[in-house]
């Protein structure tokens, strides 16, 4: 008897709004509008080769969410769902630990260890119930807005703060696509060329971008002073 290529295996837990195609990429819009992060994750480890680590292991951060995403949209699995969650639950957690970083002014070890213990419980505890997962993602990002406003207030004189309202502002027209496609608000099912879910997509890629440009500032800023 003829069945879809992956539907034998154990199947993801979230449902978005494009049509399920029988291929082995189920999802075309969803998994193709990843091509745009890792684009801009590979043009992230080229500019950055010679430059601090923390500037291309957002590189290699896209690089891996970029391809755990389109392994999960293609596949539609449980197991894919688990490397696309562990992608973005690597980008939150470096971005709350390079914000921890500068409020605290951290040695590298041990910001190292806190990226490494956030990563690990993190991903740890989702495997154990995965629906922690997202609520993770979006704990992990609230405490950085929050610690992030704390730092605009006292360095807003010295810091450049225009890439980071601009890649907040993709994430929120990304995350406004999400919401409206995860709840079918407006959903074409058999549009498999450009749906909610890949404007979310394609406005992270913008994201990592921005985000990049504002951490380059930090290579040789290591705590702001303001001057007595």
């Amino acid at each position: 008897m003829f069945t879809c290529p992956w539907h034998e295996y154990r199947q993801d837990t979230l449902r978005f709004c494009e049509g399920d195609v029988c291929s082995l990429v189920r999802y075309p819009a969803d998994s193709y509008s990843m091509a745009a992060l890792l684009v801009v994750s590979i043009y992230l480890i080229h500019i950055y080769k010679h430059s601090d680590f923390h500037l291309k292991s957002l590189g290699y951060i896209g690089l891996f969410l970029s391809l755990g995403s389109f392994v999960y949209h293609a596949t539609g699995t449980w197991f894919g769902q688990i490397l696309d969650v562990t992608g973005m639950l690597l980008f939150s957690t470096y971005y709350l630990a390079m914000t921890v970083q500068r409020v605290v002014n951290l040695q590298p070890r041990y910001l190292m260890i806190l990226f490494v213990v956030l990563v690990i419980s993190s991903v740890g505890l989702m495997l154990i119930e995965h629906n922690l997962g997202l609520i993770f993602f979006t704990a992990q990002l609230i405490f950085a807005f929050v610690a992030e406003f704390f730092l605009y207030r006292r360095d807003r004189a010295i810091v450049d703060y225009k890439p980071f309202f601009r890649a907040i502002n993709w994430f929120s027209l990304g995350l406004i696509a999400w919401i409206l496609d995860f709840f079918n608000i407006i959903c074409y099912p058999h549009n498999h060329v450009l749906t909610g879910h890949s404007v979310w997509h394609l406005s992270n890629a913008l994201v990592f971008y921005y985000t990049a440009l504002f951490m380059q500032q930090f290579k040789i800023l290591e705590r702001p002073h303001q001057e007595t």
